[in-house]
């Protein structure tokens, strides 16, 4: 017990280092930029982002450690896997809009995260649907960002 309950900490932790990364990347790059973008009249306000992304972070850290303690199931290795790298392509999506102020590549990254979240979903459920439940709430956000992303690159 006390072996899982560290672990989901760890996993936690991971989670919460990627939201790290991105912040400072965004905090290291120009501030103007984002600014002076034309944005769509949906564009929810600063706060929005901050609220949603720490409840989806502690889902996503949930999902990847309920895959994890099932690793002994069949597909659970390739399930981690999507995870990984749906992880990691968030990760870089803030260093590529906001660092390198490349809203095109961002969505393009977008594209990938949502992939690999989906492929994560689609499996995750055969080896833990509540794992695979947790992140339906994300791939709708990962949906409208992609959205949101895409109206950005279309009207600068």
């Amino acid at each position: 017990m006390l072996k899982n309950v560290l672990i989901f900490i760890l996993f936690l932790i991971v989670v919460f280092i990627v939201h790290i990364l991105g912040f400072l990347s965004r905090r290291f790059s120009d501030s103007d930029f984002y600014k002076n973008l034309q944005k769509p009249v949906f564009t929810p306000p600063g706060y929005v982002f901050s609220i949603v992304w720490a409840t989806l972070y502690i889902l996503i850290a949930t999902s990847g450690f309920l895959i994890w303690k099932n690793k002994v199931l069949q597909f659970a290795d390739l399930t981690f896997s999507f995870w990984a790298v749906s992880l990691f392509f968030n990760m870089i999506w803030t260093f590529l809009f906001f660092y390198l102020q490349k809203p095109k590549m961002a969505l393009i990254d977008l594209s990938l995260i949502w992939i690999f979240t989906a492929l994560f979903i689609g499996f995750a459920f055969n080896v833990s649907a509540i794992a695979s439940i947790l992140l339906i709430p994300y791939i709708l956000w990962l949906s409208f960002a992609f959205i949101l992303n895409l109206k950005i690159v279309l009207m600068n």
